[in-house]
């Protein structure tokens, strides 16, 4: 019964409550609607993006939609739980709980399942977000430590100017511009002593 309507994008599995949900474009825009006809999103977007939960990256995800309007983009997940305003310029989501929210810095933002956090942020290594075994590079307070995501707890204190990636089991420290290692437990293997990078030599 929806008025205008143009094609049916896709069909979208859903494991909450077995509701089928399905992305229809209109005339008038885009909008996303559950299987049994009932409106879920206004279609008042110009385009939504559906990233699949069988993808190699959201596979323990269920579903997120960025949704777009002019230049501006908005986040909304399946279950509702994250569901932001138009007010971002780009949207990049590793996770539903990790996600980059874009006014023009380099930073992912953390999701605790009711809002999102605006410390910790997750460092980018090299322009792209580098998790290790469940690890990433986090600053808190402008200090750098390594944040276990799976509840936010930091492993390594957020006590260094820097921590880049060395090995899978290894972390440049960096204080006073002098470098040293850590490991991903914070055990200082080498001080900051040294005025550039370790090459890799196993610890």
């Amino acid at each position: 019964n929806f008025v205008g309507l143009v094609e049916i994008c896709v069909r979208i599995s859903s494991d909450l409550e077995n509701t089928d949900f399905v992305y229809v474009k209109s005339d008038s825009g885009s909008c996303v609607l559950a299987y049994s006809g009932e409106m879920v999103v206004e279609p008042i977007y110009s385009a939504i993006k559906y990233l699949p939960a069988n993808s190699t990256i959201y596979q323990k995800e269920k579903g997120l939609f960025i949704l777009s309007q002019g230049r501006n983009k908005a986040l909304w997940s399946i279950d509702s739980v994250i569901k932001t305003g138009l007010e971002y310029r780009s949207i990049t989501a590793y996770s539903k709980s990790v996600v980059k929210l874009d006014y023009g810095g380099g930073y992912y933002t953390l999701f605790n399942g009711k809002e999102f956090l605006e410390e910790p942020l997750l460092l980018l290594q090299n322009e792209r977000l580098l998790i290790n075994k469940g690890l990433a590079v986090a600053m808190r307070y402008n200090r750098y430590g390594l944040l276990r995501l799976k509840d936010f707890t930091f492993i390594v204190p957020p006590k260094y100017q820097g921590l880049k990636y060395h090995s899978d089991s290894t972390y440049h420290s960096i204080q006073n511009g002098l470098y040293g290692l850590v490991d991903t437990m914070g055990k200082v293997l080498v001080p900051n002593i040294y005025e550039r990078e370790l090459k890799k030599v196993r610890i």
